[in-house]
This record gives structure tokens, sequence and C-alpha cells, in this order.
């Protein structure tokens, strides 16, 4: 098992890795059909993180709405913790731990409900508290919700121009500990998600650094 000492220094490594990548010609915007795969080694320690549209792996980029999105959504969770269906590894590799991001995008509705919800009962509140007052101040309640509704719609329409426009990523991150070398494995990954086209792979092992674009068609991914 990684012990605590371990852990600490591959989290240090991958961090100054990442933060290699992003102030390189490596780092990418992004691109629907394109993903990366940033990799990292320290001693028998590997870490793998994939970078990943989520139209590509989910086929649409917001919480879902539809029963059928729901159902991807939950599908594609089960893909990515059965760490077989992401990367296959030698047998003299274990995987430590798997984690991934796709819990922002039920969060991410339900965020959404809940203010949802407070401000229908700020509203509710604010209709009773005028509910006895004289007809002048009736009149200005009518008027300040008439205000509030329109300013309520134009907030959702931008709200719903910027869901629309909005871009959103999947992180998937993966320990693992090899007590031999890794000389290469394969990314299934590319092989059933149908919409991400190319990987583009960059790594820094005890040995070299490297990088290769990897695709449907060619998804194992050999060090030496």
């Amino acid at each position: 098992m990684m012990n605590k000492q371990n852990a600490i220094t591959l989290v240090m490594f991958f961090s100054v890795f990442l933060l290699f990548i992003s102030t390189t010609s490596f780092a990418q915007k992004h691109v629907h059909g394109q993903g990366q795969l940033l990799i990292a080694q320290e001693g028998e320690q590997w870490q793998f993180e994939f970078i990943l549209p989520a139209a590509d792996i989910l086929g649409f980029e917001h919480s879902p709405e539809t029963q059928a999105q729901k159902e991807k959504l939950l599908y594609v969770i089960n893909k990515v913790e059965n760490v077989e269906q992401i990367l296959r590894f030698p047998p003299h590799c274990t995987v430590i731990s798997a984690n991934h991001s796709l819990d922002q995008f039920a969060n991410e509705k339900n965020s959404h409900q809940d203010n949802h919800t407070n401000e229908k009962e700020h509203h509710h509140d604010h209709v009773n508290k005028n509910t006895d007052g004289h007809k002048h101040a009736h009149t200005k309640s009518d008027a300040h919700k008439h205000e509030h509704k329109h300013e309520h719609n134009h907030g959702q329409s931008h709200e719903h121009d910027a869901h629309n426009d909005s871009h959103a990523d999947v992180s998937l991150v993966y320990s693992v500990r090899c007590n031999r070398t890794l000389d290469s494995l394969q990314i299934p990954l590319l092989s059933w998600s149908t919409s991400l086209e190319s990987l583009s792979a960059q790594w820094i092992t005890n040995t070299q650094q490297g990088a290769k674009d990897l695709t449907a068609s060619a998804y194992t991914l050999k060090f030496n």
C-alpha cells in the first residue's frame, strides 16, 4: 500500500508536473473530441489524470435534465469507477485509488433546485407581508413584484444563455503502484467513448519524459 509520505511526495510531484504542463506548449484549450492524459511517476507510484470534455463522455455539459441524461450519467460513473474500462495495466500493477469529478453534475442540479426553492419562499413571504397593507402600498407591492419578476426572467434568460455557452471538463484521477517496470498500458476509454477521437498523453517518469497522441484504433501507450 502507498504510505503517507509517498502519497504526499507523489501529490507534490504531480502538482509540479501540472504546473509545468500548463506553462508549456502541452497546455490545450477545451476542444471537443480531444482529451488530455497526464502521467507522473515517483518510484513505484504512478498517477494518471484524464481531462476530458464532458460532451464527449456524457453527451452534454450540464446537469442532467432528462431521464435519458440521468441514466447516461450513472452509466458513465459506473464505467469510470471500473478502472479496467479506463486503464488496462499488467498484473504487477495495483490500483490504489480512483477519483472523478462526475458528481459535480448531479450536485449542480440539486444546488439549482435549492436556490429556486429559496427564491420562491422569499417571494411568498414578500406577498404575505404586503397583504394587510393600504391600497396604495398594495399598488407599490404589485409594481415591485412586476419589477422583480421582470428582473428574475431577465436573469433566467442570461443564465440560460451562459448555460448553453459554457463548457465543462471531466477529471479522472487514478493512483497506481507497480512493483516492476511499467513499459506500456492500454487506454480502453477510447474504445467506448464514441465522440472522443484522441488523447494527448504527456508523461514524466523516473527515467524520461515524453508525449504521444492516442486514438481509438491505437490506444496502447508505450513508454520505451
